[in-house]
C-alpha cells in the first residue's frame, strides 16, 4: 500500500533495440482514510413491549464521520435509528431475532475527483423472543402407586422442562 499522496508511474514498453519504446503515464492520488471504526460489542437480550430498543455503543470517528445501518442481507429487515450518524444512536427492531449493524466511517475529498474512503466494522444484536406462557396443564388427584401423567402444553418458543418443586413436593 502506498501511504497518503500524488504517485506518478510510467509504464514504458520496449521491442529491441531498433524501435522506439512506448510510454505512458498515470498519476495515483493516495487519500487518507477515515478513523477506525468501531461498532461496539455484541448483544444479546429478551424482547420487551414493543418498541424494542438498544443503545449502541459506536466510537467517534476522527478524521471523517460515522453512519450507522443494517446489513442488508439480514432476513430480517426494518432496524431504525433515532439519529444514524450518532455512534450511540438507539436502533429500534421489528420484532425478535439477529441483527447485523454495520458502523461505517466515511472521509470524503474532492480533488482530483470527488469520492469517499470508507472503513466498516460490525456488531450482532440478537433479539430473543419470549418463551411461551407455561401451562402445566390441570391439577391431578390419583391413588397410591397408580401411574400419574403430566399433561403440559407445549411451548411454541422456548424449552419445558419438568423438575419437582422442593418447598411443596412429597409428604
Amino acid at each position: 500500500g502506498l501511504a497518503e499522496g500524488t504517485y506518478v508511474f510510467r509504464w514504458t514498453i520496449v521491442n529491441g533495440t531498433i524501435c522506439d519504446s512506448s510510454t505512458s503515464i498515470v498519476t495515483v492520488v493516495v487519500h487518507e482514510n477515515p478513523g477506525t471504526p468501531a461498532a461496539g460489542a455484541d448483544q444479546r437480550f429478551c424482547e420487551t413491549t414493543p418498541p424494542i430498543t438498544t443503545l449502541l455503543a459506536g466510537n467517534t470517528i476522527t478524521p471523517g464521520s460515522g453512519l450507522w445501518s443494517q446489513n442488508p442481507t439480514d432476513p430480517i429487515q426494518g432496524v431504525t435509528f433515532s439519529d444514524p450518524s450518532s455512534p450511540t444512536a438507539t436502533a429500534t427492531f421489528p420484532g425478535p431475532g439477529t441483527y447485523r449493524l454495520i458502523w461505517t466511517a466515511t472521509k470524503t475529498f474532492t480533488l482530483p475527483v470527488p469520492g469517499a474512503c470508507t472503513l466498516t466494522d460490525e456488531m450482532t444484536v440478537i433479539v430473543d423472543a419470549l418463551p411461551s406462557v407455561a401451562d402445566a396443564g390441570p391439577d391431578i388427584t390419583e391413588c397410591n402407586f397408580s401411574p400419574v401423567y403430566l399433561n403440559a402444553v407445549e411451548p411454541v418458543t422456548g424449552t419445558g422442562t419438568w423438575t419437582v418443586n422442593p418447598t411443596t413436593t412429597g409428604p
